[in-house]
């Protein structure tokens, strides 16, 4: 009898989660073509001469006129609809239930190039090259699909090469902009982010959260010399590069030397030869995981999200965050609670989801462990985040404005979430850590 209603429950949760992935596997795409208006959206109204200075009737943001050709959003579609076939999404299906080839990975990424298109401006056209991004569905099954464009000219404030999403996919953008702030205040690389519309060809694609990738120039707005960006893997107990960012703008002689520096320091790291603190700066990283801590953004704390500038001047890597997911929309029991560097070790799942060179590199450092408290104490007393909120409230009310244009159903940003987790670490500093 047991055995039997063992089995009845097993099926039936089994079953439920088919039903529900899917609902969302299946999830219809909502166009075939990207030649059609966002209705939803709300119209513009040109606030002077200048083509940046665009206002919402109820926001301030900038406006991104694309000119694309339409051989090249033939191409897009097609792209999309091998993404969104039913094929694809059975792939898929075998890929989490069978640990198969993932079809995002095997048909999209490799789909996903370069082609020209120009930006729009008084000053004329500029030439651009644009290319879908993003590796889950949510880019790409609505109007707003995430693109990628770089630029000689700037696009938008002095980034030449941004990155534009539907802001669902960034679970609205709003705290990941407010968690690159704190980034930024603590001494911090910050990326470039918030709100433009976008047009392409004349028809509005409405509101969209966009995100500079790292370039020399990021480094000049944060106050760093030029210097080599990098995105690293480890894979099998071992560092990798896995890309270069921006190099092209570095004189030649300094990138060849400084990419060979960095390489040895990795396969000196990688042989045993040099601590982690030999290759990573252990001040920028304590900074780091302490903001990650205080937002809930154990996302950014994924080595594959990060990037990593290689100073000049001390030869050591700086992080680069993006990508907090910052999960105050979606409330799980396991993200609840406040998980310090040191406890993420004791969690199956987050073992799985950070698993990376921190985990098992930084935890018995006194140095950071010391560097670390001091800076989440420092950004956990109230004064600091109503200080910080207090200098941000504008651009927090007017950001918000355009969010909601955007999309209207996803939550508010409320300062109440950072307070509760500061509460939380607080506590738990003085339960557990002193």
């Amino acid at each position: 009898m047991r055995t039997s209603t063992f089995r009845i429950f097993i099926f039936s949760t089994i079953a439920l989660f088919l039903s529900v992935y899917f609902f969302y596997v299946f999830e219809r795409y909502k166009s075939n073509s990207w030649n059609r208006q966002d209705h939803a959206n709300i119209k513009l109204s040109k606030k002077d001469n200048n083509t940046q200075a665009i206002s919402y009737s109820a926001c301030n943001m900038d406006t991104v006129s694309l000119l694309i050709p339409q051989k090249t959003i033939k191409k897009f579609d097609s792209v999309v609809d091998s993404l969104i076939n039913t094929k694809t999404k059975l792939l898929r299906l075998s890929h989490y239930f069978f640990n198969t080839k993932d079809p995002f990975t095997e048909i999209l990424m490799p789909k996903m190039k370069y082609s020209k298109g120009a930006l729009n401006s008084i000053q004329g056209n500029n030439s651009i090259k644009l290319k879908l991004t993003g590796g889950q569905a949510d880019h790409f099954n609505s109007q707003k699909r995430s693109l990628r464009i770089k630029s000689k000219n700037k696009i938008i404030g002095n980034s030449n090469k941004i990155n534009f999403y539907n802001p669902k996919c960034r679970l609205g953008g709003i705290y990941e902009w407010f968690n690159i702030e704190l980034l930024k205040a603590s001494g911090l690389i910050g990326l470039n982010s918030g709100y433009c519309s976008i047009e392409i060809n004349e028809l509005s694609k409405g509101v969209y959260f966009y995100q500079e990738q790292p370039t020399q120039k990021t480094l000049q707005e944060n106050n760093r010399n030029k210097g080599v960006i990098v995105r690293t893997l480890y894979i099998n107990d071992s560092l990798y590069i896995d890309n270069f960012y921006d190099e092209k703008s570095l004189n030649n002689e300094l990138f060849i030397r400084e990419k060979n520096i960095l390489q040895k320091k990795i396969d000196s790291f990688n042989n045993g030869s040099i601590d982690v603190f030999d290759l990573y700066s252990s001040s920028h990283l304590a900074k780091y995981f302490a903001v990650i801590d205080v937002v809930n953004g154990y996302h950014a704390a994924e080595l594959r999200n990060m990037y990593f500038y290689f100073n000049p001047d001390n030869h050591k890597l700086e992080p680069i965050g993006r990508e907090f997911s910052t999960n105050y929309y979606f409330y799980i029991k396991y993200w609840k609670s406040f998980l310090s560097p040191y406890e993420i070790n004791q969690y199956s799942l987050s073992k799985k989801w950070m698993e990376n060179i921190f985990n098992t590199k930084l935890l018995d450092n006194i140095n950071f462990k010391e560097k670390y408290l001091e800076h989440l104490n420092t950004i956990c007393d109230k004064p600091y985040l109503e200080a910080a909120y207090n200098r941000l409230e504008e651009e927090i009310i007017n950001k918000q404005k355009c969010l909601s244009l955007s999309n209207p159903t996803i939550l508010p940003f409320d300062i109440k979430h950072y307070s509760k987790n500061r509460r939380l670490i607080k506590n738990h500093l003085k339960s557990d850590l002193n």
